[in-house]
């Protein structure tokens, strides 16, 4: 089971699961639980792949869980929560054109319409947890 199961039903989240393909904040908090450390989530597997990455644990298509990464790798390295959030954001505002309902991705009306419901809930899931990151400005641990 991805542990986004657990901790969204354990914080009380709707929907207790994350939604697909994933939002940058909300597959690094599952990362931030997952693993002790920053250098534990990074390190490379045998396949030279990031742990969060080929964990099964964490949920999320492979391009999001990079891109947590790359939201936990800026805190790591300074970068203030308010750019890092930013970030993220815009990132999944990109990701399969969701904000944009689908582009030409989308097929029809219908397709668009679940492209851009996907992206309003995948932000409004990464709204709620947003607060959850403050007071972890050790980043997580060494």
């Amino acid at each position: 089971m991805h542990i986004d199961h657990i901790l969204f039903k354990q914080l009380g989240l709707e929907p207790a699961m994350l939604i697909f393909p994933g939002h940058p904040i909300a597959i690094a908090f599952c990362i931030l639980k997952a693993f002790p450390n920053y250098a534990v989530a990074v390190k490379k597997d045998s396949h030279n792949c990031p742990m969060a990455v080929s964990s099964s644990q964490i949920p999320g298509a492979g391009g999001s869980c990079y891109s947590a990464l790359d939201f936990l790798t800026a805190l790591h390295r300074g970068t203030s929560l308010k750019a890092a959030f930013e970030d993220a954001d815009a990132t999944w505002d990109r990701i399969d054109n969701h904000k944009d309902k689908g582009g030409i991705y989308a097929t029809d009306d219908a397709s668009r319409e679940r492209f851009y419901v996907r992206w309003k809930d995948g932000q409004a899931q990464a709204d709620l947890i947003k607060p959850l990151f403050e007071g972890q400005e050790s980043w997580w641990g060494s």
